[in-house]
C-alpha cells in the first residue's frame, strides 16, 4: 500500500498526470483473467516492459555535456524502460500497475558503472540486422523471470538510424523489413506480448542545428561527410523503413489473441522544430526531457485507433492519456 501511495504522490509532485484521481486505470477487472486477450488489454495488466533497439533505446549520452561523460548509456533515461524518468513507458504503466518489472536505471560507461538494464536489451550502435539477436536475448531473460507465462509484456522496437548514418552501403527497405521480422519471429514464441514498432522521424531535420551552432556544425559535418548520401536519399530510406514497419504490423502471422504487433508514427514529428537544448553534447542524441516527450507521445498513440494514430505533439506541453472506462484498452488492429 505504501508503494502505491508513494508512486502516485511522486508523479503528482514531479509534474505527472495533473488529474490522477480521475484515472481509473487500477479499477477492478471487468473480465475474468482467463478471458483477457490482447484485444481487451489494459495498462494494469502489463507485468513486464522491455526494449529492443539502438542508442536511442539505451539512453546513450543523454546526460552528457562534455567529452568525459559522453560515451555512456544512461539507462535510467530510456524512453521505454527508464526508471529515472517521470514519463517513460514503464513509469506510465507503473501508475496502473506498481508491480511492473523490466525497468532500467543507472549508467554504464567505458569504465563500467552502476547501470541496471532490466529488460532493456538495446545496444548502442546497433543496426537492424542485430535486433534478432536482441529479441532472442529478451526472450531468454523473460523466461528466467518468475511468472512470465502469465504476465503480459509490452516491448518496443526502435532501430534504423544507424542503418542510414553509420553504414555507407545501407540496406533497402525490404532488407530492413526482413531484419525486423526475424526479431518478431523470436518474440512470437512469448505468450501475452504486445510489441510496438516505433517509426523513425525525419532524421535530416536535425541538420538545422549545424546552421545555428558552431560545435554542432562541426560534429554534424563530420557525420554527414562520411558517406555521400544526400538529405533526400536519407529521407527516402526513412520512408521505406516506416512503410515496412506499417506493412509488418498488418501481417496475419502476428495476429493472435495473445500476441500483436502495432506500428506507431508517434515519433514522426519529433524533429519538426529543432532546438539545441533538445540534444546532448554530440548534437545528435537526445536529452532526458525530450525522451519524455517521445515516450508520452508513444503512450498516447497506444490508446488511439490505429487508423488515426497521430504523428506526435512536440510543442512542449503534451500530456499523457489517462486510461478511463471509455478508453481503457490498448488499441490493436481488431479493437480500433
Amino acid at each position: 500500500m505504501f508503494l502505491k501511495v508513494f508512486l502516485v504522490l511522486s508523479v503528482l509532485i514531479r509534474g505527472g498526470w495533473t488529474n490522477y484521481k480521475a484515472c481509473q486505470c487500477r479499477e477492478r477487472p471487468k473480465y475474468k483473467e482467463e478471458h483477457r486477450t490482447v484485444y481487451n488489454l489494459r495498462p494494469q495488466d502489463i507485468g513486464f516492459v522491455g526494449a529492443i533497439g539502438d542508442s536511442f533505446t539505451s539512453g546513450y549520452a543523454s546526460r552528457s555535456n562534455n567529452p568525459l561523460n559522453y560515451m555512456t548509456d544512461y539507462l535510467g533515461t530510456s524512453f521505454s524502460t527508464g526508471l529515472e524518468q517521470d514519463m517513460s513507458l514503464i513509469r506510465l504503466v507503473q501508475m496502473c500497475n506498481p508491480s511492473v518489472r523490466g525497468g532500467s536505471s543507472g549508467d554504464n560507461g567505458l569504465l563500467g558503472g552502476d547501470g541496471v538494464r532490466g529488460l532493456n536489451v538495446g545496444v548502442t550502435g546497433a543496426v537492424s540486422s542485430e535486433v534478432g539477436e536482441q529479441a532472442n536475448n529478451f526472450a531468454t531473460q523473460v523466461r528466467q523471470m518468475p511468472g512470465w507465462q502469465n504476465q503480459w509484456k509490452l516491448v518496443t522496437i526502435y532501430v534504423g538510424a544507424n542503418d542510414i548514418f553509420a553504414e555507407c552501403d545501407p540496406i533497402n527497405g525490404y532488407q530492413y523489413g526482413m531484419n525486423i521480422r526475424r526479431a518478431l519471429d523470436m518474440l512470437s514464441g512469448l505468450p501475452k506480448t504486445y510489441v510496438v514498432l516505433v517509426g523513425l522521424p525525419d532524421l535530416t531535420q536535425y541538420y538545422q542545428l549545424a546552421q545555428d551552432n558552431f560545435l554542432c556544425g562541426l560534429l554534424i559535418g563530420f557525420v554527414s561527410s562520411r558517406c555521400s548520401f544526400t538529405p533526400q536519399q536519407q529521407k527516402d530510406l526513412v520512408a521505406q523503413f516506416n512503410a515496412q514497419l506499417q506493412l509488418i504490423s498488418e501481417e496475419y502471422r502476428y495476429m493472435r489473441k495473445d500476441f500483436t504487433v502495432e506500428y506507431t508514427p508517434a515519433v514522426a514529428n519529433a524533429y519538426q522544430t529543432v532546438e539545441r537544448d533538445q540534444f546532448a553534447f554530440d548534437c545528435f542524441h537526445l536529452v532526458p526531457q525530450f525522451y519524455e516527450q517521445i515516450s508520452t507521445n508513444i503512450w498516447n498513440s497506444l490508446f488511439q485507433p490505429r487508423q488515426s494514430r497521430t504523428l506526435g505533439n512536440y510543442n512542449g506541453n503534451v500530456q499523457p492519456t489517462c486510461p478511463s472506462s471509455y478508453n481503457q484498452f490498448l488499441r490493436t488492429k481488431k479493437n480500433s
